[in-house]
């Protein structure tokens, strides 16, 4: 019985031995989930005329907008290229981390992309979500009162906001039941939307279309200036 009395020497070693090897199990069980989600993804790229990169760090430079460009370990995972009606397109997960204290989070975005025919000013559409004629009173005015009630833009050039947005763009826009819930960017040569979460590829088709449609309210003079 003399092993009995070793006990509470031998248990913190046990006990890290243990960690130890769930630790290596846990690893290796996600290593291996991985592995077989890499492989689903390139077999359902291929059904699709997709390239698929499980990771890849360009995806950073995508935007200079959040959520590109704030934390660190910034990548892009599992992300497919190609085409969308005829317009160069790329989509897959975005990630970056935060720290705080001694936790790490990991935040992930989707994203989908769409090349525009050539570099323009960054210009944002989104959702007016705020409360109020305070909230509203942001950004830049068009001569919609509805539109800016309903919507917040942002722009390096107002040139560029005016004509993109023109009558007949509000128009649409307004009346369009996606772009209550969408929000999308032009930045250089790019037309963006994100969504916070993980990918869903079979989202992606509703996005790119939309994406697609704005673009081709874009009189063709703006994309020659």
């Amino acid at each position: 019985m003399e092993w009995l009395l070793l006990l509470p020497v031998l248990f913190p070693f046990v006990a890290a031995i243990l960690a130890v090897v769930l630790a290596v199990v846990s690893a290796s069980q996600r290593e291996k989930a991985r592995r077989l989600e890499m492989a689903h993804r390139h077999h359902w790229a291929q059904q699709h005329g997709l390239h698929y990169t499980p990771n890849d760090r360009s995806i950073a430079a995508l935007s200079l907008r959040a959520p590109f460009g704030v934390g660190s370990d910034r990548v892009g995972y599992d992300v497919f290229r190609g085409h969308h009606r005829g317009l160069a397109m790329v989509f897959g997960e975005y990630r970056y981390s935060t720290k705080s204290n001694d936790s790490t989070t990991v935040h992930p975005w989707q994203f989908v992309a769409l090349a525009l025919p050539t570099h323009r000013p960054a210009l944002s559409i989104s959702r007016e979500t705020g409360g109020g004629i305070f909230s509203r009173r942001k950004g830049v005015q068009l001569e919609s009162e509805e539109f800016n009630d309903r919507f917040r833009i942002e722009t390096a050039s107002e040139r560029f906001a005016y004509d993109v947005l023109n009558p007949r763009a509000m128009e649409w826009l307004l009346a369009d039941i996606r772009a209550n819930t969408v929000g999308f960017r032009f930045e250089g040569q790019w037309a963006i939307t994100v969504r916070a979460g993980n990918l869903r590829p079979e989202e992606v088709r509703f996005y790119a279309d939309f994406l697609h449609d704005v673009i081709a309210l874009v009189p063709d003079f703006v994309w020659r200036y």
